[in-house]
């Protein structure tokens, strides 16, 4: 009589893979919406600039004028300050859900390929009489092996779901803290108070008092939640400061050409772009 031999064959999880929602398209689209108004913002806020510097009369009413022209100046300039941050936070988004998404095909390809290794070896079980201790030692191994990178497939995809949804959540928060005129209109608008927290943290490179060595130790007590929350709300801030990795400074560095790209492709598109903001979007 044959020995009986047991092979114990993982189980093809996760079950249902996590798929992120969404349209980076579509969002890309709000960002265009949102960064279009920023520029109108800042014509707004130039005028204004420049027609409380007039004096077309004298006295009170000039006083008056001029004083009401340069809050107005001021205002305009929050929205616009409020628009951009918002709009960089959008393409930041936007961006991310694209890399979830490829992640996701990626996990798909992997499932794929454990489930057919799977069945093969399940084929070759049901067929097999007479196995040598080898070639048992052999399946064990192939099981072993299809168990533990089921098993990183689930941790992967836990993790995917994780990332996705603290997006979403950030997403979320900043459109949130641009919802009333205050808040648009307030000099942190459109930040989301885990970016702001974030960056009030010891070593914080925000206001450049702090060293390169200060920098990298603040952003390695950063959670991963806070990296993303910073890049995208601060994304000019990061892309300057020493200290930060070389591919943090990058992305955020994209984030804020994308962002000075489709505020002011907008205005060359209408004829309002100056000299200057022609220099500045040929160089993004």
């Amino acid at each position: 009589m044959s020995e009986t031999v047991t092979i114990t064959l993982p189980a093809s999880e996760p079950a249902v893979l996590f798929k992120p929602e969404g349209d980076p398209v579509g969002i890309d689209a709000l960002a265009a919406v949102v960064l279009e108004a920023a520029g109108r913002f800042d014509e707004y806020s130039d005028e204004s600039q420049q027609f409380h510097r007039m004096r077309g009369w004298t006295g009170q009413s000039n006083e008056q004028y001029v004083e009401r022209a340069r809050r107005t100046a001021v205002m305009a300039g929050r929205m616009r300050n409020t628009l951009k941050r918002t709009g960089r936070v959008l393409v930041a988004g936007a961006d991310r859900l694209r890399h979830h998404q490829r992640r996701y095909e990626e996990h798909v390809e992997r499932k794929q390929g454990l489930d057919r290794d799977l069945e093969a070896l399940r084929t070759e079980l049901d067929a097999a009489t007479d196995l040598t201790p080898a070639q048992v030692d052999a399946l064990r191994q192939r099981a072993a092996e299809l168990t533990r990178a089921y098993a990183i497939l689930v941790d992967d995809d836990r993790a995917l779901a994780e990332r996705v949804h603290s997006n979403e959540e950030l997403l979320a928060d900043t459109l949130d803290s641009a919802t009333s005129r205050d808040d648009v209109t307030a000099t942190d608008g459109g930040r989301p108070e885990i970016a702001q927290r974030a960056m009030q943290h010891p070593g914080s490179p925000l206001g450049g008092g702090s060293s390169p060595a200060e920098v990298r130790q603040w952003w390695r007590g950063l959670s991963a939640d806070e990296r993303r929350a910073v890049v995208a709300s601060y994304s000019t801030v990061v892309a300057e400061a020493e200290g930060v990795p070389p591919e943090v400074r990058e992305r955020a560095e994209r984030i804020r050409d994308e962002e000075v790209a489709t505020r002011l492709g907008a205005k060359r598109a209408d004829g309002t772009i100056t000299r200057r903001e022609t220099d500045r979007l040929a160089r993004a």
